[in-house]
């Protein structure tokens, strides 16, 4: 009866441990098991002769706060060792664009003026630049100390430079600040050439003048006379150039 019950009772697949490990096999848990165990003991005195030997290269180098991190890891036995991290090769944070290239063909009529007070205003550079108003002058601030003055043509610009001028520095374009030469690339369409201020007169203006207040002209007849004459070459030469454009546009000679 017990037997048949043995033989009606349900048999493991598998027996609880292996019968028989090979030889082989015996040999290299073993192998395997101790280089564990000596890895485990060694590694932390390994670290800790690697950080040695870095923080004995670094000495005599200054390191900023943000150039080396530690962090910290848990080891299995329970040590705990400092991990530095290198700086990152570039930093980012600090990158700055380029500044503008601009060359001395570029704008050569445009130069920078500098080194002046800032209280200086507008009125103060004009009074410097004086001589050349009348051949076109204009002032572009870019910021208290510096502003760029567009001339008439590149040799009114070269003269200005070649000459030397009390309270105020002048210098090419293409030597002016990161802020002048960007000022000029975002404005070139405004930057072009000065004209030169057209002829006026004031003959219209005293005529008003003088029948409002019912007053007498004190002009001599010989300053009425080139008034008028000038006032008559004007209208001809504004005749010529509306002809000369109308025959430039009907392609006539």
């Amino acid at each position: 009866m017990q037997q048949e019950a043995e033989g009606s009772r349900p048999r493991r697949r598998k027996p609880d441990m292996a019968l028989y490990v090979p030889k082989a096999r015996r040999e290299r848990e073993a192998q395997a098991a101790s280089s564990a165990l000596v890895w485990h003991h060694q590694e932390p005195a390994n670290h800790r002769l690697a950080q040695d030997s870095c923080q004995g290269s670094g000495k005599g180098q200054r390191r900023s706060p943000r150039s080396t991190t530690q962090s910290g890891r848990v080891l299995s036995g329970g040590e705990k060792h400092q991990e530095s991290l290198q700086s990152p090769r570039f930093d980012y944070y600090r990158a700055e664009p380029t500044a503008p290239d601009i060359s001395d063909d570029e704008l050569p009529h445009v130069i920078e003026i500098y080194d002046f007070p800032s209280d200086f205003c507008t009125e103060d550079l004009m009074r410097v630049f004086c001589s050349y108003q009348k051949k076109g002058f204009d002032i572009k601030w870019v910021d208290d100390t510096h502003a760029l003055g567009v001339f008439s043509s590149p040799i009114t610009a070269r003269d200005a430079l070649s000459t030397k001028h009390l309270m105020v520095k002048t210098r090419p374009l293409s030597q002016g600040t990161r802020a002048s030469k960007a000022k000029a690339r975002a404005y070139a369409e405004y930057l072009q050439p000065a004209k030169e201020r057209p002829e006026t007169s004031a003959v219209l203006a005293r005529r008003l003048v003088i029948g409002a207040l019912g007053v007498r002209s004190n002009q001599t007849p010989a300053q009425r006379d080139a008034e008028r004459r000038k006032l008559q070459e004007a209208q001809e030469r504004k005749r010529l150039e509306n002809k000369q454009r109308e025959d430039a546009w009907e392609g006539r000679d």
